[in-house]
């Protein structure tokens, strides 16, 4: 017990050295921040460039870095927090809502392919001025100032988020109802940077007056989720996530139109019925368009269709065939391997289990047990009933 509480206060000693080199850490910003605007600058290959809207996005997510920059390289050359908090402070809110509308507008930009919309593209001009105006008209009580400025930054910071959460919901239903697997986890890294930023904006009111062994976690959190989101963000663009968002928004424009008659709908039953029956819906990979061509009805027709039958959307609808078809193949064929009941059913190996348990509550091999529990209480009850027979 001895030997844990020394090993405790060594590490806290050594935290509380370390968080006091504010000078250091600023560096480590300085060359971070530099490190990845840097890359964004000159690293990306020329089909990012060639990308409109992944270029815009590039360089807005590069100016708000080369900010940062500047904001820890002012702090470190002229020290301002040995100068006092107050005029700390003052560099951070002057700084930092540029940078957070700049970070911000590089995803709703990405989101929106480029039609962001003049309010949340200059917003940032009003916050900042309005900031700024707090600060200098607070000269008597310059903390209440500050506190009052860092709620404008907030609210800028809320209205970026508000947004960008609204189209992420709308980007997973495109995806969901255009591709036959689910394709969240495209998306999840914007949900997770517009939380850790939005978590930052909220906190920095209380954090910027921390003593330097505690503010050193905040510019943490600051440093860490600016570089997720950078990571996360030339991944988007260089892979093949960016090209398949955009398919599925061109696949959306393209079937925009009236939602079909009731007796269309019949007609497209029967379309979807010959074509499950031909087990056309366990092909791996299988877009709606694809699908709605093989049938030969209209893409949004099957679209309206699917949702008319109870489902959120295609992808959910697909799965649940394939999942019937999976729980068929383990009744009557419990010796075969999940892989090869994967692949018969066109769902992919790594994410059959996922899939499974979402849809039947229920692991593989527990549907299994289930079944053998099922027969074993039918093969019981007829053993009963013959032996209870008059004769």
């Amino acid at each position: 017990m001895h030997d844990l509480r020394h090993y405790f206060l060594v590490i806290w000693s050594f935290f509380r050295s370390f968080a006091t080199r504010m000078r250091e850490v600023q560096l480590i910003g300085v060359v971070l921040t530099a490190m990845m605007a840097l890359a964004l600058m000159t690293l990306l290959p020329p089909k990012v460039k060639e990308d409109r809207t992944a270029n815009r996005s590039r360089w807005m997510m590069t100016a708000g870095l080369l900010l940062l920059g500047v904001q820890f390289l002012l702090q470190y050359l002229f020290g301002f927090r040995e100068m006092g908090i107050v005029q700390a402070v003052m560099l951070n809110l002057m700084m930092l809502i540029p940078v957070s509308a700049l970070l911000a507008l590089s995803i709703l930009n990405l989101q929106r392919q480029g039609q962001v919309g003049k309010t949340a593209l200059w917003i940032g001009i009003p916050t900042w001025l309005v900031t700024m105006a707090i600060v200098a008209g607070g000269s008597q009580h310059l903390v209440w100032a500050e506190v009052a400025a860092s709620g404008v930054f907030c609210m800028m910071q809320l209205f970026y988020a508000k947004h960008i959460v609204s189209e992420l919901k709308r980007m997973k239903q495109v995806l969901n109802d255009y591709f036959d697997c689910n394709q969240d986890g495209l998306l999840r890294w914007m949900q997770v940077s517009i939380v850790t930023m939005t978590v930052i904006a909220l906190t920095a009111p209380f954090c910027i007056f921390l003593p330097p062994q505690w503010l050193i976690v905040f510019v943490a959190l600051v440093l860490g989720s600016i570089s997720y989101m950078w990571f996360c963000f030339v991944r988007y663009v260089m892979t093949s996530a960016a090209s398949h968002m955009r398919e599925a928004e061109g696949s959306e424009k393209e079937n925009h139109g009236p939602v079909p008659l009731i007796p269309d709908m019949q007609h497209i039953r029967q379309a979807v019925e010959q074509w499950t029956s031909r087990g056309c819906h366990l092909h791996n990979g299988i877009r709606r368009d694809v699908a709605a061509k093989e049938m030969g009805v209209p893409s949004r027709q099957l679209s309206a269709w699917v949702k008319a039958s109870g489902y959120d959307s295609y992808s959910k609808w697909i799965t649940a065939l394939r999942i019937k078809e999976a729980k068929r193949l383990l009744s009557e064929h419990p010796d075969w391997s999940i892989e090869a009941i994967a692949d018969q059913c066109g769902i992919s190996r790594t994410h059959f289990y996922k899939v499974f348990k979402d849809e039947t509550n229920q692991l593989p091999a527990e549907f299994l047990a289930s079944l053998s529990g099922t027969a074993e209480r039918i093969k019981r009850n007829k053993y009963i009933s013959e032996q209870n027979r008059p004769e």
